[in-house]
């Protein structure tokens, strides 16, 4: 059943309403004078996003993201996210995010190829996501590079391993274009 206001009652809320939309674009006015670009651009399992503003130098990202569907639910669930990006001291980065539960003295081990593992520590673990990041060494893109085949790992708390096959299809690409917009 709907109920019917006197339009007295409403026409009171008016100026509240119009006063609080005035503030909201006051507000927001000075982000809307600063113009952001972002670009897009995908390579096999992977994304570079750029952004850049009036005020801020160009960043830019590469990111794979690897789910799996729940089979009781069938939604789709991030078990790892993979990036790669520069940082305000335009070194490169990487990290990687993965659901919390995880096992911290683990880390996330890399093979890549048959090379020994690297290992990411963790730096972070929140309510949602532990995340875990390092320098993107020369070592460590070259041996990216050189893998026909690739895949990570990580121990949740109750001691169960999840393996997380990679996929570097489109990396190089990926790469060249990431450093390319950076330049």
């Amino acid at each position: 059943m709907v109920q019917l206001l006197p339009f007295d009652r409403v026409a009171g809320w008016i100026p509240r309403i119009l006063g609080v939309s005035a503030l909201a674009v006051v507000a927001i006015s000075p982000s809307l004078a600063t113009a952001q670009t972002k670009t897009e651009k995908t390579f096999g399992g992977w994304t570079v996003t750029c952004t850049e503003t009036e005020k801020t130098a160009k960043s830019c990202s590469m990111i794979q993201s690897l789910a799996t569907v729940d089979k009781k639910t069938n939604r789709k669930r991030i078990v790892m996210r993979w990036a790669l990006s520069n940082n305000k001291s335009h070194e490169q980065t990487q990290a990687v995010v993965v659901p919390t539960g995880v096992s911290i003295r683990e880390g996330v081990r890399f093979f890549l190829g048959e090379a020994e593992p690297i290992v990411i520590a963790y730096s972070f673990c929140g309510p949602r996501v532990c995340i875990g990041s390092s320098a993107l060494d020369a070592k460590f893109l070259a041996a990216i590079k050189a893998s026909k085949k690739a895949s990570a790992s990580y121990v949740l708390g109750s001691k169960q391993l999840v393996q997380v096959p990679l996929d570097l299809t489109g990396f190089s690409e990926a790469y060249e274009y990431f450093v390319q917009q950076l330049a």
